[in-house]
């Protein structure tokens, strides 16, 4: 199981490097780099979190397991980028 959540994290690492150099190409903006940072930060926060809980109550490790499982599966995706990269499109348009 070990080995499972190390490539989980590396995987989840992976996709953020590649978010982190797509948004750093597409807007050079410092703020959307540390937005990106915090999104997946906030996604792994709240899977160890979930995954926590399901530790402490047996009786919901099933459940938990499955939420934490679906948040690092987001993480591990372009789905960030594909919800960032509209959002910091739209909020440059709003400086303009």
């Amino acid at each position: 199981i070990n080995l499972k959540w190390f490539f989980t994290l590396s995987f989840a690492f992976l996709f953020y490097i590649i978010s982190t150099i797509t948004i750093k190409h597409l807007f050079n903006n410092k703020q959307y780099t540390k937005i990106t940072l915090y999104a997946f930060l906030g996604l792994i926060t709240v899977s160890a979190v979930f995954m926590g809980i399901g530790f402490i109550i047996n009786s919901l490790s099933e459940r938990m397991y499955e939420f934490a499982r679906f948040l690092m599966g987001i993480a591990q995706s372009p789905l960030i980028l594909m919800i960032l990269i509209p959002a910091f499109i739209l909020a440059e348009k709003e400086k303009k």
